[in-house]
């Protein structure tokens, strides 16, 4: 079972959830920081409140899960150009989740990539490599010639 944090630090069920209302900002005391909080409904028809990237990450929970194919992986560059490993990386994927916002995600040893890694590129089976902002490259040799490229192009900029 998943449990969330309220902002009084009661640990509740995710699944006793019914309803999470839209962000009110409020002003947080001792401290006097602002920032937003949702009133969240629960199915004994109690309610507590919770901070706004709590309910990012219960709403970032799978609510399905399904297996990707064999030679799936997340992809990306590591170091910068002239750096002596500057070797690609690849994460195998070992499912795709579906969460309660209706986004697909990957999935890895690690968990559901969830922006902790600054790559979603996924390299499928059939050698097709595709990036969230819609791009896609036939090869992978070709993604990876493009990526040390524009890498090779900033560096170029920042010296």
């Amino acid at each position: 079972m998943r449990f969330f944090d309220d902002i009084q630090g009661n640990a509740r069920p995710v699944s006793a959830i019914t309803r999470i209302g839209p962000p009110r900002e409020v002003t947080f005391q001792p401290t006097g920081h602002k920032g937003f909080v949702h009133s969240v409904e629960l199915a004994d028809d109690t309610s507590c409140e919770i901070r706004s990237y709590v309910r990012d990450k219960i709403m970032e929970t799978p609510v399905h899960m399904v297996a990707a194919e064999p030679n799936t992986f997340l992809v990306g560059m590591i170091g910068d150009a002239g750096d002596e490993d500057d070797s690609p990386w690849q994460t195998p994927v070992i499912a795709w989740a579906l969460t309660a916002e209706g986004f697909v995600v990957p999935v890895t040893v690690d968990g559901v990539n969830d922006d902790s890694t600054s790559s979603k590129t996924v390299l499928h089976s059939n050698g097709m490599v595709i990036e969230p902002a819609n791009q896609s490259w036939r090869r992978y040799e070709d993604y990876l010639a493009e990526m040390r490229e524009r890498r090779d192009e900033k560096a170029g900029k920042a010296t």
